[in-house]
């Protein structure tokens, strides 16, 4: 029990460590490449400027302030540690749910589980790449991972002032992750389902109803960022932001990426076979035969939460619902 108890305190902390150690001694030390995204948020955030839709106001407020803290080198590999910071703690919460979602038959975590995912996952060729240079999806990810750790187990708190905490903390979460990528929306449905299946009455209105809808729409005020640097004369580098009423929203909903749904010159069409092979680029051949080892797990309801485990499947699908349907040539991302 010691020992567990041990492991449980002293693990989370080790992987985190170790998953900064490798990404911070992999990032790129400079400049990447001209003329992509990375180039214009290694120089947006620094300059606490405006970056492409929609915005990402969290991104580059949180990636200014990085770069005046933190004092090595250049600005660019500044910005390129802090992905690797970001997704470090996107495999933290990876091990934490996973470890959660696959108990042993008394109900402990399972650590070998969670370091099992976390190899799979931390080692992979597209996350390790998001992970070395300044891009918005490590700090995505993070978001991600802190509403699916903060949401799976909330019914226990229930008849308990924590439960409120908790849920308010939940809300504030989502519009932190609003605040900085759109797809973050994608967590609704499966969250929804799992809250109101999970919760007894939670569908009942009830004055704490107003402090969950200000923590969720409170940093949503992030968007007014982009309006008040443009009146200081700050512009975007592609030029896109109109500094009026309906410009603001076309640059905060990136209503012209709405295109990458249908037919463009950006679309890859991919075959079954393409997308098998992205999957084990991704994950390797010895993770995906563990995966499927692991499915008698599933099996036993002794050993999972059924309700956690259909959140996390409803949340995988509608992601690959919208990959499958963004037609963009970096659909992997």
């Amino acid at each position: 029990m010691r020992r567990e108890l041990w492991l449980n305190r002293v693990l989370p902390g080790a992987v985190w460590l170790a998953a900064f150690g490798l990404y911070a001694l992999t990032a790129a030390p400079s400049i990447v490449t001209f003329f992509d995204d990375t180039l214009e948020f290694q120089l947006v955030a620094p300059t606490f400027g405006i970056a492409h839709p929609t915005g990402y106001p969290l991104y580059v407020i949180l990636g200014g302030l990085w770069t005046r803290l933190l004092p090595v080198s250049n600005w660019a590999a500044r910005m390129n540690l802090f992905s690797a910071f970001w997704a470090a703690g996107a495999v933290l919460f990876l091990f934490l749910l996973t470890r959660r979602l696959v108990q042993h038959a008394d109900g402990a975590p399972n650590q070998w589980a969670g370091l099992a995912a976390v190899a799979a996952f931390a080692l992979g060729p597209v996350w390790t790449a998001q992970a070395t240079v300044a891009e918005v999806y490590a700090l995505h990810i993070f978001f991600v991972g802190a509403i699916l750790n903060t949401a799976i187990g909330i019914n226990q708190d229930v008849g308990t002032p924590r439960f409120n905490r908790r849920m308010t903390g939940l809300m504030l979460l989502c519009g932190l992750g609003l605040a900085h990528h759109r797809t973050t929306a994608l967590l609704a449905p499966g969250l929804a389902l799992y809250l109101l299946w999970s919760v007894p009455g939670l569908w009942r209105p009830r004055p704490v109803w107003f402090v969950w809808l200000g923590a969720l729409l409170g940093p949503l005020l992030l968007y007014a960022w982009i309006p008040l640097r443009a009146s200081m004369g700050v512009r975007d580098l592609n030029g896109s932001y109109v500094p009026t009423w309906a410009g603001f929203w076309d640059h905060v909903l990136a209503r012209q990426y709405g295109a990458f749904f249908a037919d463009n010159p950006l679309a890859v069409s991919r075959t079954a076979s393409d997308w098998l092979a992205l999957i084990v680029t991704q994950f390797g051949v010895v993770a995906l035969v563990l995966a499927l080892l692991g499915l008698p797990w599933l099996v036993d309801r002794r050993r999972r939460p059924v309700k956690a485990w259909i959140f996390v499947l409803v949340v995988l699908m509608t992601n690959l619902l919208f990959a499958l349907n963004y037609r963009v040539g970096d659909v992997e991302v």
